[in-house]
């Protein structure tokens, strides 16, 4: 018996010598080793998915799916795989995550580990607004962080980061709260720009801003302190006043169209503003002065066939004119 014992380990230990130079399998002498002649086994096990959801496993470029809980990759060789798991759907505003990601992992090696685990997670979908939408012509209220993305799945139970951030450049509006469309996230402190909220539902989360509003303001320089005047400004026309400014309350960042109509028109004096219209950007610009200059009518006539030619306009250098009358400025000034 000792002398067949002796026989047998020694040819286990000539195989075991002779395998590198002669091809023999090791895999298939050794079993720890999940191989079988030249191929080996991977199976992949999921935790936490809900019965009969539907799973994938890719395995270098190899895409298996499965609703149980396991899948099986056969055929391998020998040496390091990438991996990485997809995620599974679940009901309306929910999915299941890997926890470990989606991305690539590095390695696994099916000579060496037959099976690996796949823990996944449940995530709620969390979309982020601003409301308003807009404080002004075109101008955003604001913004909502993570500022990375407008709506994402986050794991249940999770604490979060948020943030509201006013816009500038021009600044339109001031941060006013937090609100929430579903009692399943919970806003730590609604009154604060920054703060956090706890996700146990799909919902979405609301920055909330107020616009600011401004004044502008028009101020006149020349007209006689009973002389009336008016701005027509963004489409709104004042009340005559004799005031010496006129404004215009609780407009949103924006450009407003404005002019002035000539105060004392049809009259033998009246004033021409300087600038009778232009555009006014608020925030950028709540002030405008008005400078007024004085006009008198000056008429003339003639006897007979004869004609006259008035070559002269303070304001401007012009043509010749033939009118019976035109209106000067005075004191006069260079053209």
């Amino acid at each position: 018996m000792k002398s067949f014992y002796g026989i047998v380990s020694g040819i286990v230990v000539l195989a075991l010598i002779l395998s590198p130079m002669f091809g023999v399998n090791s895999f298939a002498i050794n079993p720890n080793v999940p191989c079988g002649s030249l191929t080996c086994t991977v199976t992949f096990t999921e935790v936490g998915l809900p019965g009969g959801t539907s799973w994938t496993v890719n395995l270098n470029g190899l895409v298996k799916g499965n609703t149980t809980n396991s899948i099986t990759f056969t055929g391998l060789s020998p040496g390091n795989e990438y991996y990485y798991y997809q995620v599974a759907a679940g009901p309306s505003g929910t999915q299941y995550a890997p926890s470990v990601g989606t991305g690539y992992n590095c390695c696994i090696d099916p000579g060496k580990q037959p099976s690996q685990d796949v823990v996944y997670v449940l995530q709620y979908s969390v979309t982020f607004a601003v409301s308003p939408s807009s404080c002004g012509n075109s101008y955003s209220c604001g913004s909502t962080s993570p500022i990375d993305r407008t709506s994402g799945f986050f794991n249940a139970g999770s604490v979060i980061a948020i943030s509201a951030i006013t816009a500038t450049n021009p600044i339109v509006s001031t941060f006013s709260k937090w609100t929430s469309n579903t009692a399943n996230i919970k806003i730590g402190n609604a009154t604060l720009a920054a703060t956090n909220a706890t996700i146990n539902g799909a919902g979405t989360l609301t920055s909330v801003f107020k616009a600011i509003k401004y004044t502008a303001t028009f101020n006149q320089v020349g007209l006689p302190g009973t002389q009336t005047w008016a701005v027509t400004f963004g489409g709104s026309t004042s009340a005559p006043t004799s005031s010496s400014s006129i404004s215009f309350k609780g407009k949103l960042a924006s450009p407003y169209g404005w002019n002035i109509a000539n105060p004392g028109e049809g009259t033998p004096t009246r004033y021409t503003p300087m600038v009778p219209s232009t555009t006014m950007y608020v925030p950028g610009q709540v002030v405008q002065q008005v400078q007024f200059l004085t006009q008198y009518q000056v008429s003339w006539a003639t006897t007979g066939s004869g004609t006259i030619g008035f070559c002269y306009d303070l304001r401007q250098t012009s043509s010749c004119t033939s009118a019976s009358s035109r209106w000067l400025f005075f004191p006069a000034r260079p053209p």
